[in-house]
């Protein structure tokens, strides 16, 4: 984040100002929250990763089994509908996740395959993942609009490097 910012200020010729705040937010990886920019925008994952590993984090308190990750996978996926649908207030996204849920689903759900072998549960999100596809949201939805804005600007949008598979883990 430092060096990002040194060249920012340094070598963009004022193309890339980057305020002390905004710099100080982006430490914290809380930065989305008021709507601050990131420094650099290949720091978009972070928000959403940050999101991710805290619902893991709990996960972890209760006890990660099998039948517990599967039960979880599925509650998170038909949250995210609900949410979407418009059921739920716009404040349950900081925990959905909804932007970038299914990415999460699903490589949890190939995890689960990959270390326990194909099985109803983990197959069946998958195969509700892909027939349901990445749809962009409706323009008139307001809620995602600003999203789907927010999305736009991340031009740099990267996949993140695949695991090799020498190690039963998936981490």
């Amino acid at each position: 984040m430092t060096v990002t910012t040194l060249v920012s200020i340094g070598f963009s010729q004022g193309r890339f100002p980057v305020s002390a705040g905004q710099y100080l937010a982006n430490l914290t990886m809380l930065n989305s929250l008021p709507n601050i920019e990131n420094v650099d925008v290949v720091y978009w994952t972070l928000w959403a990763e940050l999101r991710f590993y805290a619902m893991i984090f709990v996960l972890t308190l209760i006890g990660i089994t099998r039948r517990r990750v599967i039960v979880f996978l599925w509650t998170w996926l038909a949250a995210t509908f609900v949410f979407e649908a418009g059921l739920l207030p716009d404040a349950t996204d900081l925990l959905l996740n909804t932007q970038f849920s299914h990415y999460f689903i699903a490589g949890m759900a190939l995890c689960l395959i990959y270390r326990f072998g194909p099985g109803p549960g983990p197959q069946s999100i998958l195969i509700l993942l892909i027939a349901l596809g990445n749809e962009s949201p409706a323009p008139s939805d307001s809620r995602t609009a600003s999203a789907s804005a927010t999305a736009q600007k991340s031009t740099a949008r990267q996949s993140s490097p695949s695991s090799s598979r020498s190690s039963p883990s998936c981490s």
